[in-house]
């Protein structure tokens, strides 16, 4: 009886594996992780600024990345620490990419 049983649960566990897939390839986790990032691409690809939203958008996922970092690596006290730096770098992160657009900009414009 315990053998059905086993059985049983062994079919149903490949079904909800088989399932939680098809569930994740329709939640398009990268496509997420591409939206939310998209402000900081634009930045590099185009020149343009975030605007407002787009700035709170990046210091949140920017605090939330380097607090999950200073938690895995320091405990709480780091992910607080982390956190707290994360719009900053966000900032950090846009502000070099446009500049690195700028650059490439005036060094294509020579040549044009």
């Amino acid at each position: 009886m315990s053998l059905l049983f086993a059985a049983c649960a062994a079919v149903l566990a490949v079904l909800a594996a088989a399932d939680a897939l098809r569930a994740l390839q329709e939640a398009d986790p990268f496509g997420a992780a591409a939206r939310l990032l998209a402000p900081a691409h634009v930045a590099g690809r185009d020149g343009r600024a975030p605007g407002r939203a787009e700035r709170r958008r990046l210091a949140l996922l920017g605090a939330l990345v380097l607090a999950a970092g200073g938690a895995l690596l320091a405990g709480p006290l780091g992910a607080l620490a982390c956190a707290a730096l994360g719009p900053a770098a966000a900032l950090a992160l846009v502000r070099a990419r446009r500049r690195r657009w700028r650059r490439a900009l005036a060094a294509d414009a020579a040549a044009a």
